[in-house]
């Protein structure tokens, strides 16, 4: 996938909220017994789910677009999830150099590494529910047009990545494929920005999601 500018970053956020509104009254229109309050921070979730002023679910909703930028975590927000030691801090150590002969030596030298964390089954699913839905934080996913929603159970997502993945590494990026050879998501460490890059094409989504029943429609 080519890098996304700062520029497009900032328009999808402005798309995402206007997306997360029109989503808030069709929920609305046809769950009269819930409030839906938007969450205007870039953390997940993007909305939550109010039944008699209880939270009952915390909803990403995504829509149609060409590329689905699952996270974007500083460095230092990094730390908050792995210790400095780890593998993937380690990546990301390497990533960020300055020096870039040193950087593409260790960066070729350190990919077996990734590769083998990820392709444990145990690590890749604890890496998935960090980075797709904040630590469970997340339960539910909307996907739609801003005029149909289907709406489907994270969890059961998570499972179906976990059980039908290959780990794959390009040039620049770790490849996450599905057993049949599709591209199901890529890692990318930003050195300009000192981040780590989590994003998926949509069209990956929809084949992952044809294998999930969703647990609402809406409207």
């Amino acid at each position: 996938m080519p890098a996304m500018t700062s520029n497009l970053a900032s328009l999808k956020k402005l798309q995402g909220h206007n997306r997360e509104q029109l989503f808030k009254s069709l929920y609305e229109t046809n769950h009269s017994d819930c409030v839906v309050e938007v969450i205007k921070t870039r953390r997940k979730p993007d909305v939550c789910i109010k039944r008699n002023g209880v939270v009952v679910h915390n909803i990403s909703v995504k829509s149609a677009d060409k590329v689905i930028q699952w996270e974007l975590k500083s460095y230092n927000k990094l730390l908050s999830l792995y210790d400095n030691s780890h593998v993937i801090m380690e990546f990301m150590n390497i990533r960020t150099q300055n020096d870039k002969p040193t950087q593409k030596q260790l960066f070729v030298d350190y990919f077996p590494r990734v590769i083998a964390y990820l392709s444990d089954k145990h690590n890749f699913k604890q890496f998935i529910t960090k980075h797709f839905t904040n630590n469970n934080e997340v339960d539910l996913l909307a996907v739609g047009n801003g005029t149909n929603y289907n709406i489907y159970n994270f969890q059961q997502i998570l499972d179906y990545m976990a059980d039908n993945y290959v780990v794959k590494n390009s040039e620049q990026q770790v490849q996450i494929n599905t057993t049949n050879g599709y591209l199901m998501f890529s890692i990318e460490i930003r050195s300009d920005k000192k981040a780590m890059l989590v994003r998926q094409d949509v069209t990956s989504l929809q084949r992952i999601l044809k294998h999930i029943t969703p647990v609402d429609i809406v409207p």
